[in-house]
């Protein structure tokens, strides 16, 4: 079977949560940057060569800070697996970096506690945050999509045009930003030269030292890598200023890359939220419907607004994301090419990312080699992807493109079927791939009869399964799109404070909080759903602990996780041991170019030598020496450099001895 290689990149949410004699409350940018010196007392760490600032582990992984330019300060830890060989790789290195995070948190609490930090830290791994925010996991799959004939002049000229508007822009925009540091630099520069005799005279103008003062601490923000007023304006600037050229950029790009992979990839993307979806409670439904749990299937299907673009703005995240090409143009020639994946949620389950990366592999090899699979596209797309993923019962038709009606359920067993035409057949099938189709069918046939059979396997049946509980023996209890509409109201007013309060407390924070006429709309609604404000309350507190659920099966603490508490007590199927991610968090894979990465970590870390890497390459600042890996099946380095690296070993083992 071709090899590939697997790849996630994996957003953990911050949660500070600081009591309320706190004297200090960090920022996540801070809490990244002490983590990383934490992690740099356990593991072994070098800084990251790549564009945004982090460090590659020895296992070959990397962990960075991930922020939108208009919250530098914000934003998320993003951790990347080393490049993996097989899905099972992929699983256990993703389980892995949940588990040095976790291990991390308590001494990372006790760094802050001493600099007057009271209350707790916690990691979450989920999609969306309480004020609305996506991020979550993203997946890369290393596929071979050749573009040849006139496909590649199209090509040329795209990329040529494109990027030399880009290079256009850049010099434009930075130009003035140039021009203004110049300035205040020779201001400041004059300013030296007169505040000079004036000071060998004995004269001291405070205007001018003030003067002084100021244009420096301008010149220090405008060049410091730390985040700041200044780069989150500029970034803004430069951001917005770029939009239309990205999507104009990406429109033509998907004419001729990735062309296969979007017709005949997409509806099987859409639809394997049925077991690859973490699961949501909502915060809204549509107008005048009413359910017994307000839940989706997956946290993310609300965040993807196009198929297949350069992911450039928060607002418009793609389910294929062409941003790669930006950061290496000259990949979009190469026949292999990095598909990169942005509609996946965040799972907790191991498992889930085994099949759902082992699955969606076996689809790629299909296209690949020219499978004839039927156009299964629908109408429209995104409003397809919204309702598959509404759609618990799994079997409501969306119309296709063809002319024809299918559900989530039919589509995924239209590309079980295909998968086993292809490779059932076949001489050379391996124990994985007959696994993987065998997984694939159970599962299908267990949602078809009853979700419920899978509650060890998938998250969303999972954490459905937990809020079903809460609701146990309470048959009258359900919630509607205008009572849910007064939550949300409630949880603005009332901020967090609603989860420790009990029902007379509640009636008596609508009382003082309510504006007159935010009281007779609440008057108004309740006569129009023919409840109390007590029920009403009741509703509101139930609901409270459905969010709770929502939020704490995703954090990473082993004694009040939700999913922990449920793995503890054998309620989760694993498909590692502790010994295979107790190995994954200290060694990389052998069989991948993460194996000379994660080495030369452990090598040069623990010689001591000042060295930068990335993903295809490592420079060793004490000797100017810098050694490529490019190719990601490369399992050691050429012999040149593999011979300069031993006699580095030698040099070093004897300087030791002679000592």
């Amino acid at each position: 079977m071709k090899k590939r290689i697997f790849g996630l990149e994996t957003e953990y949410a911050i949660i500070i949560a600081p009591d309320v004699k706190s004297s200090f409350i960090p920022s996540r940018y801070e809490i990244f940057h002490v983590l990383k010196d934490v992690i740099a007392s356990h593991y072994s760490v070098l800084h990251s060569k790549e564009v945004k600032a982090g460090v590659f582990m020895q296992n070959g992984g990397r962990f960075h800070h991930e922020a939108c330019l208009n919250a530098l300060l914000e934003g998320v830890l993003e951790c990347s697996t080393p490049e993996c060989s097989n899905c099972r790789d992929v699983a256990v290195y993703g389980k892995a970096s949940d588990e040095i995070l976790e291990e991390m948190r308590q001494e990372l609490e006790g760094k802050f506690r001493e600099k007057g930090f009271k209350g707790s830290i916690f990691f979450g791994k989920n999609s969306r945050d309480s004020k609305g925010n996506f991020y979550g996991t993203h997946e890369n799959y290393l596929v071979d999509d050749p573009v040849t004939g006139s496909k590649k002049i199209f090509l040329f000229l795209t990329v040529f045009f494109f990027f030399s508007i880009f290079l256009i822009m850049i010099i434009i925009f930075n130009l003035p930003v140039l021009l203004f540091m110049l300035i205040i630099s020779l201001l400041f520069v004059l300013l030296c030269i007169i505040n000079l005799p004036l000071t060998f005279l004995g004269i001291r103008l405070k205007i001018i030292r003030k003067l002084g003062e100021s244009i420096l601490d301008i010149l220090k923000t405008m060049v410091s890598p730390m985040p700041s007023l200044f780069t989150r304006i500029f970034g803004e600037i430069f951001r917005f200023s770029t939009i239309l050229w990205a999507y104009s950029c990406g429109f033509f790009l998907r004419q001729t890359v990735f062309t296969e992979f979007n017709k005949y990839l997409t509806p099987y993307l859409l639809t394997r939220v049925i077991f690859t979806g973490s699961g949501r409670l909502l915060d809204k439904l549509p107008a005048n419907e009413t359910r017994r749990i307000p839940f989706e299937l997956s946290q993310k299907a609300e965040a993807i607004k196009t198929v297949c673009t350069i992911f450039w703005d928060d607002y418009y995240k793609p389910v294929f994301s062409l941003k790669n090409f930006i950061k290496s143009p000259r990949s979009v020639f190469k026949r292999e090419k990095r598909l990169h994946l942005m509609y996946c949620d965040s799972n907790m389950n191991e498992f889930v990312t085994y099949i759902n990366t082992g699955i969606t592999g076996l689809i790629i090899r299909m296209i690949e080699e020219g499978h004839p699979f039927k156009d299964l596209t629908p109408k429209d797309t995104i409003r397809a992807l919204r309702e598959f993923s509404l759609d618990l019962t799994m079997k409501k038709k969306i119309p296709l493109k063809n002319g024809t009606s299918m559900s989530s359920l039919d589509i995924q067993r239209y590309y079980l079927e295909e998968s086993k035409k292809f490779y059932l057949p076949s001489e050379d099938l391996s124990d994985e791939t007959k696994k993987l189709l065998k997984l694939w069918e159970n599962i299908l046939n267990s949602l078809e009869i009853n979700p419920h059979l899978l509650y060890k396997e998938l998250d969303w049946v999972a954490k459905k399964d937990l809020m079903n509980e809460v609701l146990r023996g309470m048959e009258d209890i359900s919630f509607s799109s205008r009572v849910l509409k007064w939550f949300k109201i409630f949880r603005d007013k009332f901020q967090e404070e609603c989860t420790i309060m009990d029902e007379e407390e509640l009636l008596t924070a609508v009382k003082e909080k309510l504006s007159f006429l935010e009281k007779r709309t609440f008057k108004s609604f309740l006569k129009h759903e023919g409840i109390t404000c007590r029920k009403f309350m009741e509703k509101f507190l139930i609901y409270c602990q459905l969010q709770k659920i929502d939020l704490k099966y995703h954090e990473l603490n082993k004694d009040s996780g939700y999913y922990y508490k449920l793995l503890n007590s054998g309620l989760i199927r694993r498909v590692a041991c502790d010994e295979d991610i107790k190995n994954a968090k200290l060694n990389p894979p052998s069989d991948t170019r993460a194996g000379i990465r994660g080495n030369l970590v452990k090598f040069l870390v623990a010689n001591s030598l000042s060295a930068m890497i990335g993903w295809d390459d490592v420079l060793i600042s004490d000797h100017g020496k810098h050694i490529y890996f490019p190719e990601p099946f490369q399992k050691e380095l050429d012999e040149k450099d593999r011979n300069y690296i031993d006699s580095l070993k030698k040099n070093i083992s004897h300087d030791n001895g002679s000592e």
